[in-house]
């Protein structure tokens, strides 16, 4: 069972638009996300903690596929720029209907707590940079949260207000060289009622004027009691990589509820953001 603390009632629309990029490489090409597991654990599956590996293309994997070749190596980034190498161990179930492999880094390698990177075995090498990611400063997250409440008013939560939202983690990074700062994150507003409304923007770092470059609403279920950390975001900011080599990078938006699981890929063309491919699903 995933952790019942967010229930996302809406999921919307989700993940990774990667069709092109599938169509332009070669049927055994993958891409996956990396992080420690945070989100189930039963005594024949992954367990907290672990470092795995979830498949966002293929889309989803059922147990028994060969999307995690135990042995193999595929490269790892964070931040865009290259880290090294993941080798798959072992491969378990991670929820009813789905897969992970847990796998292991080299010993200079550390994926620790809130980190999240993406591996890929790609014929055509991403491109790779220096990390350009930040943690946002409060002035940043307070000029994001003035944008997210204008969102959640035009969704109709008007009792949202820069002092009852809560912040989630905010990250400021630059797709491409040069190009201008973006703030990417999610704020939270919980009724007394239980009924939680979670709004996950992209907009210019410092920018409280401007409207978003992308945003994402999600309705939630918050009358289970939060957890040491407070509610968890049922949206947020996993990592960024130019896939498609283009000089800048795609975005990629992990979308959690209280037995689902969901990866996005977004891509900025022609002055907005657009959705490329949705992976990674997995639930009860």
């Amino acid at each position: 069972m995933f952790k019942p603390c967010c229930w996302v009632l809406f999921i919307g629309i989700l993940l990774l638009g990667f069709g092109d990029l599938a169509d332009s490489q070669s049927v055994n090409s993958s891409l996956y996300v990396v992080t420690r597991n945070n989100y189930s654990e039963g005594t024949s599956t992954v367990r907290f903690g672990d470092l795995i590996m979830i498949s966002i293309i293929p889309e989803t994997v059922q147990p028994g596929s060969t999307a995690y070749p135990v042995g193999e190596h595929f490269a790892l980034f964070t931040g865009g720029e290259r880290r090294g190498d993941v080798t798959i161990d072992t491969v378990k179930p991670l929820a009813c209907d789905s897969s992970a492999a847990i796998v292991s880094t080299e010993p200079s390698v550390k994926i620790s707590g809130d980190t999240m990177g993406l591996a890929t075995n790609l014929q055509n090498a991403p491109n790779t940079h220096a990390n350009r990611q930040r943690a946002a400063s409060p002035a940043e997250i307070a000029a994001a949260g003035q944008v997210a409440v204008r969102e959640f008013q035009k969704r109709g939560v008007l009792r949202a207000s820069v002092d009852n939202i809560q912040s989630g983690r905010f990250t400021v990074t630059q797709i491409g060289n040069g190009s201008a700062k973006i703030i990417a994150g999610n704020f939270m507003f919980i009724e007394p009622n239980g009924v939680g409304h979670s709004m996950f923007v992209i907009a210019s770092a410092g920018d409280a004027k401007s409207p978003p470059q992308w945003s994402r609403y999600d309705m939630f279920d918050a009358s289970f009691p939060p957890g040491p950390a407070g509610f968890k975001s049922p949206v947020k900011f996993v990592d960024q990589l130019d896939f498609d080599r283009d000089g800048r990078d795609e975005i990629v938006i992990q979308a959690e509820g209280s037995e689902t699981l969901e990866f996005l890929a977004i891509r900025f063309e022609d002055g907005s953001w657009r959705q490329l491919w949705k992976g990674g699903q997995s639930g009860c």
